[in-house]
């Protein structure tokens, strides 16, 4: 019984009762990686497979945001054959050395070279993302297209696919969803350095190729849009660079903007043409990972800045971006940083410094 349409997490547990009654660890790891419900979530800070694959139920995180992690790696690595096998053999009182013998017998390796194995690959629960990448289609044309809207739940994740790397505009402002979300892994790309996009601003993102889904958190109703960038906003070259008109675009209304790009140490420029009539600002502190370029001619004169961004005469800014460390734990393996930036209209007071902000050598 549930209160939500379609809960994918009972539903598993439905689905594998015929095939044996283990203990709760791999019953309930099993649901969680195969329905990701948190696909964000990481493993508790147990150390051994000793200490969790006996707990019972209500040891909420180690069963089942361990669980969940320990049986992604399992699904992943050696697919679901052996696990079944596996699950059918366990009972549900079986004790720890039980466990690890049968696993032997079974996966042919000890469980404390797969538990470590599972270690050294990160602490995200790997999520096998059955139901989520199934979802209908997301077109890339900026329209508001529903997500979590059927009575059936059958909107309730929407997928699309990149052929190629592509610069994505964003917008979440007053939709419960999660982020888009890799199908294959579990990169996400972050929205103000979160998995959310509740009242979040624009996000522009350069986004590697690959098939991804957006869902609807806790069934929640909503429209997301999503439009694909017809030549390319983030560049190598900051020569190359092309302006995004921000004055037209119907994501950035929100007074905010994202930047988001992957994490590869590389710089990325961007090039921005922002109304003249805005105050345009970084909202985090100074630092090398976000750069005014004045000349692109000159690398000398792109340099850190914090505060109101200096625009040129036609109000045009080149950004150069580098990935910086995350420190949520929940982005340390993300596969994106954001850097997040926000405007406003200028008022009449803000006006006499219009001039002074084209200056780079006015206080």
């Amino acid at each position: 019984m549930s209160p939500y349409v379609l809960q994918e997490h009972e539903l598993i547990h439905a689905y594998l009762a015929p095939f044996g009654f283990p203990p709760s660890f791999f019953i309930e790891g099993a649901a969680v990686a195969l329905s990701c419900d948190s696909p964000w979530d990481e493993r508790s800070g147990k150390a051994g497979w000793q200490d969790v694959v006996t707990l019972t139920s209500h040891d909420i995180n180690d069963v089942y945001k361990t669980g969940g992690w320990f049986v992604g790696h399992l699904l992943d690595h050696y697919g679901p054959a052996p696990f079944l096998v596996f699950y059918d053999r366990l009972k549900e009182s079986a004790s720890a050395e039980n466990i690890a013998l049968t696993f032997q017998e079974i996966y042919g390796e000890s469980l404390d070279a797969v538990w470590d194995a599972a270690t050294a690959a990160g602490r995200r629960v790997g999520c096998v993302n059955l139901w989520a990448c199934q979802g209908p289609p997301l077109v890339l044309d900026g329209s508001p297209q529903t997500l979590g809207q059927a009575c059936d739940g059958s909107d309730s994740n929407r997928t699309f696919v990149l052929a190629s790397d592509t610069d994505l505009m964003m917008s979440y402002s007053r939709t419960h969803t999660y982020v888009p979300i890799r199908c294959d892994s579990a990169t996400f790309i972050g929205v103000s350095g979160h998995y959310t996009g509740v009242a979040q601003p624009a996000t522009l993102a350069h986004v590697t190729a690959g098939t991804y889904f957006v869902r609807a958190v806790m069934e929640t109703s909503g429209t997301v849009p999503i439009r694909a960038l017809s030549s390319g906003a983030f560049v190598r070259d900051c020569a190359q660079a092309q302006p995004v008109d921000l004055g037209t675009s119907e994501f950035t209304k929100e007074r905010g903007l994202d930047l988001t790009i992957p994490n590869d140490g590389q710089p990325w420029f961007v090039k921005l043409n922002v109304p003249i009539d805005w105050v345009f600002w970084f909202a985090g502190t100074a630092s090398e990972h976000v750069m005014v370029c004045l000349d692109c001619g000159d690398p000398s004169k792109c340099q850190p800045f914090r505060g109101d961004i200096p625009l040129d005469g036609e109000g045009n800014v080149i950004l150069r971006l580098t990935s910086a460390p995350a420190v949520p734990d929940y982005m340390t393996d993300s596969g994106y940083t954001t850097h997040s930036f926000g405007y406003k209209r200028r008022t009449p007071v803000d006006a006499g410094a219009a001039t002074d902000a084209l200056d780079p050598d006015a206080e």
